[in-house]
């Protein structure tokens, strides 16, 4: 069990900065002007809220209690 807590702690961080950077990098889609802006509003909206509520399912699972 300690094995387990300190692979996860380990662990957690990466997560989350790779998800901050992948949403970041689509911040831009969110506000896109111009031709095709809502279908690149879209896809960012898919793809950002894809990332983050998969990243809070996978949490209690990758941070044991």
């Amino acid at each position: 069990m300690d094995a387990i807590k300190l692979a996860a702690s380990i662990r957690l961080r990466p997560i989350l900065m790779t998800t901050a950077a992948m949403i970041s990098g689509l911040i831009p889609l969110l506000f896109a002007v111009g031709d095709g802006a809502v279908a690149r509003f879209n896809i960012g909206l898919v793809i950002v809220s894809g990332l983050a509520i998969g990243t809070l399912f996978v949490l209690p699972v990758i941070t044991p209690i």
